[in-house]
């Protein structure tokens, strides 16, 4: 058994053999054998693999066997004449030969264009060396809710300390650009800013670009900027030591001490700059905490060990605590985490996966069948060099070097073309995404080798099954196999119209989403925002001066003739909707998390809410911060209240008394879609309390937008003599929930379009290797009577109806794909017959033009022509 083991691999003798001379073998045997000997004491697949690799080493062309025939060559000059033959044989069938690159040229660049994608996804957060090890603290505040975001030890006094297998905790704060500013020469600056523990970088392999220290924000004087913020604040990087102020809801004077590296375009979060979290006794915005594991954390047992510690809060009597893995959120949206600045969706990448397959898959067969009917035309050819001594060995080195010939030009123009339209294909998709080139041309090549190596591995298989003399006769039989062309044709067809029968409704049901009423008016409403968030209470003056502004603002903004009407409260988008813990008074229930907002009195009617029972909230009857709400139909619904005087809500308990919250329900608003259209429309409460530093929505008149931008700009300098001026057109924010499935939308439409052309190549393919084979046939046809419009429609019908069993095939699989698909949407657009029509004319068309022209050309030859024809 160990001499067996320990013996040189029995095919590399063969293999050797096979292709050396005879004078050279016997040497080259043993120095192999003497390096197999050293390899002894090794792992035997690592040995052979390393024996195997000195076998090629050896094949060098002076030791290769000569081949038969009657013109002995040399190596290179075997080589030069194959290249010389490809050549004359690509520019004799240009448009076959054309084709071929180009679809293998399409192919390579579609896939590569979806892999950087797809990786870019599937790869967010991974230079991360401790991903795995780092999660997110949640709870199910009941068994109705969904799990959200919310600090153990801030809200539960949950100790980490109790578990041996938590490294190290992490705070973070995220101000959003319009609630921060960072000052420097007397200048204001809006950034996303993140409020950190000095624990981040133990958390995060953000690198700095100064190579400081990772315990840099230990020192509370201390803040570090990212480089396209430094570049932006100080037209340089080099900025170590400058002093900055911040200014939210906290103030501070800070030195900047590292300046990070480019962040990663594969980073789920982004921010501009880090301050130290311990520099300020208390920051507004509720932090999201993390915590670091070792590698030998049991999530399931530590889970059932915190999962009911938060139920000693009233508010949480029925929670449920549990930890979420970091790198769970991005794809799968486990919870909803402020840090992040973009999410993922593993169904879209599903989706641009298997199309990218579909377009290989087409690719291959495409440039296989193309190659084959190359072959098929110059078969004769190979059937004379095998009567003038050619071997099969030397007419498949022939094919290799033709294949070597298309691998290197596809990839080279496939490489071009990708560098060309990535740009574009970036601004489409509105994303960032790093790259590298070489690893571009790797994929890229990877693509064109695989396409290759199928098509010669399918022809140097019908090189061995031919016989001379059957070449000669053309008697092939092997080769004519029209029924599997047509079946090809037929599965590539199907696939293709599904993919176009998807991407039309895809595109159908985002604009369905995008036009559908929502229940608000969200035209020619300005957002703006005239404060900074407000400090605490060492802050005593500022806050009076705000306030005192606050009215003034409105003044102002009222007496403007076109200006219609001001409200401050939460625009109604997901983004601007707050969770808090309700029930209904008297209710078996416990409290259940609801979406809550703020308004005020004028919200209603500036944005045309409609009242269906009670009233809204009013100036001259209602207080602020009072204990009144206001309910949509599903809060209802969902609380089963039929009538709304002798119903209260109960927010928890009251910090200062100890007793339950009750809420006054006032009034019912008609659902409007406060959340994306995916979604159903959930609870909402309502309650007349907004921030006096909040955003204003403003209603102008349809003629006077930009007057009106131009007098909020000049009223906002003078509340804000060094402020930043912004605002947001309600509209556009409402559109731009929808935004990533417009441009997903769009990237199908473009990649089902290419699998549709190369699709057609195919069946180009088809129709080519048919009308010549057919050639003499046609000819009897016409000298029997047969007019050209006959002999057209009978060859076009040969190609039509593997297009038209396709379009059967196809139609209900689509149906039943895109029908599960809309279940996703809770308003969702109807499957119409004229889709499916419009996909099938558009891929009857598309079939037409690539089999037209072939079948017209052919039924309008001279039937004498045809005749002699071979």
């Amino acid at each position: 058994m160990k001499s067996k083991n320990t013996r040189p691999p029995k095919a590399a003798d063969k293999f050797l053999g096979w292709l050396c001379k005879g004078e050279f073998l016997e040497e080259i045997l043993g120095d192999l054998y003497e390096y197999h000997h050293e390899l002894i004491g090794q792992p035997r697949l690592k040995r052979n693999i390393a024996y195997w690799f000195h076998v090629f080493n050896f094949l060098r062309p002076g030791l290769l066997k000569n081949l038969s025939g009657t013109q002995k060559l040399n190596f290179y000059g075997m080589i030069k004449l194959f290249l010389k033959t490809t050549t004359r044989n690509f520019l004799r069938q240009r448009l076959i030969s054309s084709m071929s690159l180009l679809s293998l040229i399409f192919g390579a660049v579609c896939f590569q264009l979806v892999y950087v994608w797809v990786h870019n996804e599937i790869s967010v957060d991974s230079f991360h060396e401790k991903i795995d090890r780092i999660h997110v603290s949640t709870v199910k505040s009941d068994p109705y809710s969904d799990f959200f975001a919310l600090s153990f030890s801030g809200f539960f006094n949950v100790g980490y300390d109790q578990f041996p297998q938590v490294r190290s905790t992490l705070n973070v704060h995220r101000y959003r650009e319009d609630e921060i500013r960072l000052t420097a020469n007397n200048t204001d600056f809006q950034g996303i800013g993140f409020v950190v523990d000095s624990t981040f970088f133990d958390f995060f392999d953000f690198p700095l670009a100064d190579g400081g220290s990772g315990n840099i924000l230990a020192d509370p004087a201390n803040i570090v900027i990212s480089e396209r913020f430094a570049n932006r604040v100080f037209a340089s990087t080099d900025v170590i030591g400058q002093i900055v102020e911040i200014r939210c809801d906290q103030k501070g004077t800070y030195q900047i001490a590292g300046v990070l590296e480019k962040i990663p375009s594969n980073s789920s979060m982004y921010f501009d700059f880090l301050i130290p979290r311990h520099s300020q006794n208390f920051w507004r915005r509720i932090p999201q905490e993390l915590f670091l594991t070792d590698e030998y954390f049991n999530a399931d047992h530590f889970n059932q060990t915190v999962s009911k510690m938060g139920r000693s809060d009233p508010r949480f009597a029925e929670s449920t605590l549990a930890s979420v893995p970091y790198n769970s959120i991005y794809l799968d949206h486990a919870v909803d985490l402020n840090l992040f600045n973009k999410y993922g969706d593993r169904n879209s990448i599903n989706t641009m996966v298997f199309i990218s397959i579909i377009i290989l898959l087409i690719t291959m067969l495409g440039f296989t069948s193309l190659q084959t009917t190359l072959q098929l035309s110059s078969v004769k050819k190979m059937g004379v060099k095998q009567i003038a001594g050619a071997s099969k060995l030397s007419l498949c080195i022939e094919i290799a070097v033709s294949r070597l010939f298309y691998l290197v030009i596809s990839t080279v123009v496939a490489f071009l073309v990708f560098e060309l339209i990535f740009p574009y294909y970036l601004a489409i998709m509105e994303i960032k995404i790093d790259r590298t080139p070489v690893l571009d041309i790797a994929g890229i090549l990877t693509v064109t080798s695989a396409t290759v190596i199928v098509s010669l591995i399918f022809a140097i298989f019908q090189v061995f099954k031919i016989e001379t003399k059957e070449a000669m006769s053309n008697k092939l039989t092997l080769l004519k196999v029209p029924k599997i062309q047509r079946l090809l044709t037929t599965i590539q067809y199907s696939v293709t119209i599904i993919l176009l029968v998807a991407t039309t409704i895809v595109f159908i049901q985002f604009r369905y989403m995008l036009n559908k009423e929502t229940g608000f008016h969200s035209e020619n409403i300005v957002s703006i925002d005239f404060f900074e968030i407000m400090r605490g209470n060492d802050a005593i003056e500022e806050k009076q001066r705000a306030l005192t502004q606050h009215q003034f603002v409105i003044d102002k903004m009222t007496q403007n003739p076109d200006i219609l009407q001001v409200s401050q409260g939460a625009m109604p988008i997901s983004s601007m909707v707050n969770v808090s813990s309700w029930k209904v008074a008297g209710n078996a229930h416990e409290f259940t998390s609801q979406n809550t907002i703020a308004v005020d009195p004028e919200y209603a009617g500036l944005l045309g809410i409609e009242i269906v029972a009670g009233r809204f909230f009013s100036d001259s009857l209602d207080q602020h911060s009072q204990q009144k709400v206001v309910i949509n139909q599903a809060a209802l619904k969902y609380w089963d209240i039929e009538d709304i005087s002798q119903a209260r809500m109960v927010r928890g308990l009251n910090r200062q008394s100890g007793e339950e919250d009750f809420f006054e329900i006032i009034g019912v608003v008609k659902n409007y879609h406060y959340e994306h259209l995916s979604n159903k429309i959930k609870p909402l409460v309502m309650r007349f309390n907004p921030y006096r530093d909040d955003s204003f929505l403003v209603s102008v008149r349809t003629e006077k937008v930009n007057d009106c931008l131009i007098f909020l700009e000049e009223l906002f300098k003078e509340v804000n003599l060094n402020g930043i001026f912004n605002y947001e057109l309600l509209e556009d924010k409402v559109e731009a929930q929808y935004a990533k499935e417009k441009r997903i939308g769009k990237v199908y439409f473009a990649f089902t379009l290419v699998a549709l052309l190369l699709s057609s190549i195919g069946l180009f393919t088809f129709a080519f290797y048919e009308t010549r084979r057919r050639t003499k046939e046609i000819g009897i046809r016409k000298v029997n009577g047969a007019s050209i419009l006959n002999v057209f429609s009978l060859l076009s019908y040969s190609f039509l109806k593997s297009i038209l069993l396709a379009y059967i095939v196809a139609c209900p699989v689509a149906w039943f794909l895109m029908d599960h698909w809309l279940d996703n949407f809770a308003y969702r657009t109807q499957l119409s017959w004229w889709i499916f029509m419009l996909v099938g004319s558009l891929t009857i068309f598309m079939a037409a033009l690539a089999v037209g022209w072939q079948t017209w050309d052919a039924a309008r030859k001279n039937p004498v022509d045809s005749l002699r024809y071979e």
